[in-house]
């Protein structure tokens, strides 16, 4: 079938999706991880990502296709651990997401122009290398879990996020690509006294303030 008739099909091993096109929601069956997906060469003006194995083209999911600009929400089933890269890429319209018991996000809301606020769930270890990176609208962040990972760049052109609240644990490795989130200089970092994000926001210029414990 053409994709414009398509409203379910696979994204992982074990994992399916399907989209309302009534109610615009793109929601997310299964468990497991995601497949890994990069633009082809011949779309989006000819961007492209350098993948450990060399230069690797390989198609977006069948919703990009489709419905990208259309998908106003996202739901990730329990049971779903890995979103990996671009699966949730250039969606332009995307308002709101509910991550479910997700564990590790990598690459996947890049480009999501319309995303303002992202709660992320106390299931989360990581955030993976520019999980969120150029998403412009992007205003508020807030961590439920105590002890996340956020990696470099993960938020790299998010220029406007204000808000970012952090869990009693959360820490950015510093060691690992660029060493920075990507936090914008205009953001607060609401962070728990004498915690590692409150060393990192002191040692490195980014405006502060304490959760009341």
């Amino acid at each position: 079938y053409p994709l414009d008739y398509m409203t379910e099909g696979r994204c992982g091993d074990d994992i399916t999706w399907s989209f309302d096109t009534e109610t615009k929601t793109l929601s997310l069956e299964g468990s497991g991880q995601t497949w890994v997906y990069n633009i082809k060469e011949e779309d989006l003006d000819g961007w492209r990502a350098e993948f450990p194995y060399g230069w690797v083209y390989c198609e977006m999911p069948d919703w990009f296709y489709s419905y990208r600009e259309e998908i106003e929400t996202i739901v990730v089933g329990e049971g779903i651990k890995d979103l990996n890269a671009y699966v949730f890429g250039w969606l332009p319209n995307l308002k709101e997401v509910d991550l479910g018991t997700v564990q590790f996000i990598d690459y996947a809301f890049y480009n999501c122009d319309g995303l303002k606020e992202i709660v992320l769930p106390s299931s989360l270890n990581a955030i993976g290398a520019e999980s969120f990176r150029n998403c412009i609208n992007l205003r508020k962040v807030e961590i439920l879990g105590d002890d996340a990972e956020i990696r470099w760049d993960a938020f790299l052109g998010a220029n406007r996020l204000e808000e970012v609240y952090c869990g009693k644990r959360t820490w950015v490795n510093e060691e690992w690509g660029s060493g920075s989130p990507g936090f914008s200089k205009k953001a607060t970092l609401y962070v728990y006294n004498r915690s590692d994000m409150h060393r990192f926001a002191e040692g490195n210029g980014y405006l502060y303030e304490f959760i009341e414990s």
